[in-house]
């Protein structure tokens, strides 16, 4: 499945374009990603103030050096589902654990790194970092299996670009054919580089793949029994002593067979042929929606 890249004809132009590209997606099975050239840094603003009028579903990562804009659709109901109820069920450990005022979620907010913008699908930052430039500690992007190498690329960008402020990177990687779900922590790695000394390359710390009540986790091909976000690492802090502060945020194989099997019901296949999703441009969340044909 190729990605087309697309010479950029102006604000009107790209409406139309962009409209085409959503359709191809979520009725066609076209890429998750198209990529417009030249664009200028005017021409970016002018993109983002349409987008945020009528294409929120839009996530963008602009490379300035090279005048290209890569955007990713992220109006599928599966991929909303997929990173969303990820979210939520971190969320819940972060309540369980009476955190939930100490790390704000801050969605899709954009970032700039060196000669690049990059947005996620979503992030989290603590407390102690207040300020509007200051980087997350934990970010999500969600894509289909075949976009999954995008999605790697994507990771390394988080945790070099922000000079490791960005602790951990999640990749969630959907198929909806397989009802498959296969998830990536990425962190900078603990030792460096032995070509390069002083670099910690970014590395994947832990993998999962959940495939009906089947889960395998593992780190380095070590297999574990829970999937991991490190608390320090998100929070910036140890963990607290109270009874029901303590440890690591931990994702049991129970957990997450509960959290695939929440995807694939909430976005059944319905047995009649008048139905169709529409995007997210229409729904406040951001979450698709379907809506009925008339006959």
């Amino acid at each position: 499945m190729g990605v087309d890249r697309l010479q950029y004809g102006g604000s009107h132009w790209f409406k139309a374009a962009i409209n085409k590209q959503i359709s191809g997606f979520l009725f066609n099975g076209a890429a998750q990603y198209v990529v417009f050239s030249p664009v200028t840094q005017k021409d970016l603003e002018e993109i983002n103030n349409i987008r945020d009028a009528h294409y929120r579903g839009l996530r963008f990562m602009y490379i300035g050096s090279e005048r290209t804009l890569i955007i990713k659709f992220g109006e599928s109901l599966v991929h909303q589902l997929a990173y969303r109820i990820f979210v939520r069920c971190f969320d819940e450990k972060l309540s369980e654990m009476g955190l939930s005022r100490e790390l704000e979620c801050i969605g899709a907010a954009g970032f700039s790194g060196l000669g690049s913008e990059k947005e996620a699908d979503s992030a989290f930052k603590p407390r102690s970092r207040p300020f509007e430039d200051d980087w997350p500690t934990l970010v999500f992007e969600c894509g289909f299996s075949e976009f999954l190498a995008r999605l790697q690329v994507d990771a390394q960008w988080w945790l070099e670009n922000s000079a490791g402020d960005v602790k951990t990177f999640i990749v969630v990687s959907v198929s909806k054919p397989e009802r498959s779900v296969h998830l990536e922590k990425w962190e900078l790695a603990n030792e460096p580089d032995p070509s390069n000394p002083p670099l910690f390359p970014p590395t994947i710390t832990q993998e999962v793949d959940i495939i009906g009540e089947e889960v395998r986790i593992s780190s380095k091909g070590v297999t574990n029994t829970s999937f991991v976000i490190d608390f320090t690492k998100t929070m910036l802090c140890e963990p607290p002593a109270c009874p029901r502060g303590g440890g690591n945020f931990t994702f049991s194989k129970e957990d997450l067979v509960d959290y695939a099997g929440r995807i694939w019901d909430a976005s059944q296949t319905s047995p009649a042929s008048d139905v169709r999703i529409i995007g997210s441009r229409s729904c406040p969340t951001g979450i698709s929606h379907v809506a009925l044909k008339a006959n």
